[in-house]
């Protein structure tokens, strides 16, 4: 502070990366129910996917510290794929979903 008055600019320079993540995160959503998943994220939109139409699940390597699956990459049955990005999610969504699509992929 400065004769009194605070630095907006410094205050701004800390809060609008935190404000940016916190936009940026709350664009992805996964909710996964009993018979399909609804995956949001900003490239894809809104996807709704029977568990049954998944042909194939690719994960990308762990990540080096923790261990997290960072992407995955789903074929469905109409040769069509969808990219799902797990580093905005908890670890226990991505082994729930893997839970769900079970060992019939």
């Amino acid at each position: 502070m400065r004769n009194s008055h605070p630095e907006y600019a410094a205050i701004g320079l800390c809060v609008l990366p935190a404000v940016v993540t916190a936009i940026w995160l709350r664009a992805f959503r996964l909710q996964l129910e009993a018979q399909e998943f609804v995956y949001t994220s900003i490239r894809t939109g809104t996807k709704r996917v029977n568990y049954g139409e998944i042909v194939n699940l690719e994960a990308s390597g762990p990540a080096p510290k923790t261990g997290n699956i960072l992407r995955s990459r789903l074929q469905l049955v109409s040769d069509r794929y969808l990219s799902i990005n797990w580093k905005v999610f908890p670890r226990e969504a991505a082994l729930a979903f893997k839970a769900r699509v079970g060992s019939g992929v």
